[in-house]
């Protein structure tokens, strides 16, 4: 018997609970050299995704609202039946000066040895999906 992979849409509350769970993901975006995705921790702030960042290419990015992806997913080799994926796909800001005192409650840490972490990033969560991995077995 050989098996195949195929995928299993996930609901949107099913990707809202993955994404509270985690707190490392990818966001993805365009510059003028072309495509970029770059790692980050994050964490879920009414309804946005929140990103603790220093100056550089995804504070310019936010600051110009462009259109970004994130995606966080668990693709562990040898378990398929716990293989996901979720994309979120919406506009990127820097958080308003009022919106700071809760934001620095929500506690999101820059990744360690970057202190320098001075922007808070909003992502909204414009269209939101996710997949998982289903081995569909071949008689």
């Amino acid at each position: 018997m050989s098996s195949r992979s195929g995928t299993q849409e996930l609901s949107s509350d099913e990707c809202m609970q993955r994404l509270g769970d985690h707190h490392v993901g990818r966001l993805g975006f365009c510059e003028d050299d072309g495509p970029v995705i770059l790692p980050v921790n994050y964490t879920i702030s009414e309804g946005e995704i929140l990103i603790r960042t220093g100056t550089g290419s995804k504070a310019a990015t936010a600051a110009r609202q462009d259109r970004v992806a994130f995606q966080i997913d668990d693709l562990t080799p040898g378990t398929p039946a716990a293989q996901w994926s979720v994309l979120v796909r919406g506009r990127a800001r820097i958080a308003s000066f009022d919106e700071l005192p809760v934001l620095l409650a929500e506690g999101v840490l820059p990744a360690a040895g970057t202190l320098d972490r001075e922007f808070m990033v909003l992502v909204t969560m414009d269209e939101i999906s996710g997949i998982t991995l289903v081995a569909n077995e071949i008689a």
